[in-house]
């Protein structure tokens, strides 16, 4: 089965009141932000203290694991430092914020764990980069969207027949996300605070079935998606930023591919 969607990198800086942040190092995370649902662009960082940060999130590995898609956050970073000049009047105390130490962790009672064992490089344990950008001194603001969850995560849990059930289910299994972003600067490497960002892991439970937002996108009978349907209406297609992640979008397969959201072709009435 293969797969066709769109994943975009941004980054934005901008100037954020200082003092906001409950760490005392010199660089801190303010939290993981949601896309605007009509641009699926980030909030501008003069805006975040106007909306709250995201408490949790979800991964379909079912959707997900086609395409290459991983879990992205939209991490928002602050340099708490002072400003400090030097004779030449250059200042010292700008950060840039180069990328995120990323583990992930799983309770040690859950049936994920001997298939994603604690400290394994490029699985739980990832060096992810963020592209660019100043943290000015003083109360700097960055938003970075990056891939806190690789894909081999859903290719090594779907690995294993029937360990994360197709379908809605009463129970699913976690993964907690732990992060901390890594600036440079003049003043040397900078390592901010950590945060835990819990993610529920399903498998089709986001994915659904074109026409029938209450069905998964996945026949349970066959163990493949459903075909899309020769005509299929806008109204008939869920949308979301990222089909893999955290709100529902609609998804079926059209020549071994798998559209989902706006990828669905719809035909105009």
């Amino acid at each position: 089965m293969k797969r066709l969607v769109p994943l975009f990198c941004l980054f934005v800086t901008a100037v954020f009141e200082a003092g906001c942040a409950d760490s005392d190092q010199g660089l801190s995370i303010l939290g993981n932000y949601a896309l605007d649902t009509k641009t699926c662009s980030a909030p501008m960082a003069t805006m975040l203290k106007m909306v709250q940060p995201l408490p949790r999130g979800t991964y379909d590995i079912g959707v997900a694991l086609g395409g290459d898609l991983g879990y992205v956050m939209n991490m928002a970073v602050i340099n708490n430092l002072p400003s400090r000049v030097n004779s030449s009047n250059v200042e010292l105390n700008n950060l840039n914020l180069v990328g995120f130490e990323v583990n992930l962790a799983v309770d040690p009672a859950s049936p994920l764990v001997p298939y994603l064992p604690p400290g394994q490089v490029g699985l739980t344990k990832r060096t992810v980069s963020a592209f660019g950008g100043n943290l000015s001194a003083g109360g700097g603001v960055a938003i970075a969207v990056s891939e806190m969850i690789g894909v081999n995560v859903a290719q090594a849990l779907l690995k294993v027949p029937k360990l994360v059930p197709a379908g809605p289910q009463l129970n699913y299994s976690e993964i907690l996300i732990q992060i901390r972003a890594r600036g440079t600067g003049s003043v040397g490497n900078v390592l901010s605070n950590q945060i835990e960002f819990p993610v529920t892991i399903c498998n089709f439970c986001l994915g659904k079935k074109v026409g029938a937002s209450g069905v998964p996108a996945l026949d349970i009978t066959t163990g493949t998606p459903f075909d899309c349907p020769q005509t299929i209406l806008n109204a008939d297609v869920v949308t979301s930023c990222y089909s893999q992640q955290d709100n529902p979008s609609s998804c079926c397969l059209k020549d071994q591919f798998l559209l989902c959201g706006s990828m669905i072709p719809t035909t105009k009435m």
